[in-house]
Order: structure tokens, then sequence, then C-alpha cells
């Protein structure tokens, strides 16, 4: 994420690269802690859904909206 955003971020202000930061931060943790945790409860058979990649992609876009608007809020 960051390196597909590089030249963005060049012409970002300290602020707007905090939270741009933060929020990435944020996603892609949530996205592997998600990740890893569906797969191995998928596995262990405690649930019949298949880990899928595109839900998992929109569940990184969605939390990196929400997160951004929530630290933007909270700096603002």
């Amino acid at each position: 994420m960051l390196y597909s955003n590089k030249n963005m971020f060049d012409e970002y202000d300290e602020l707007q690269k905090k939270i741009q930061l933060e929020s990435m931060a944020i996603s892609l943790f949530l996205n592997l802690f998600i990740g890893i945790l569906w797969v191995g409860v998928y596995q262990s058979n405690l649930i019949n859904s298949q880990p899928q990649i595109h839900l998992l992609a929109v569940f990184t876009y969605l939390t990196y909206i929400v997160s951004a608007i929530i630290i933007s809020k909270k700096y603002s």
C-alpha cells in the first residue's frame, strides 16, 4: 500500500501523512489478523465459509476508509 501511494505521499503535509500511515497500519494489521483467523477457523471445520481473497480485499478497503475518517476526526 505504501509503495503504490509513494507519489501521493510526497505532496501531503505532516498531518495528512500521519493520518494515512496510521490508517494503512490499522487496515493492514486487521487484514492479516482476520485472514489468518479465517483460514484457521475454516481448517478446523468450525465454519463452512471458505476464505476468499475478494472478501478480504473489501474488508481492507472498508477498514481503511473507516479508520481514516475516525483518525481525521480525532485530529480536527
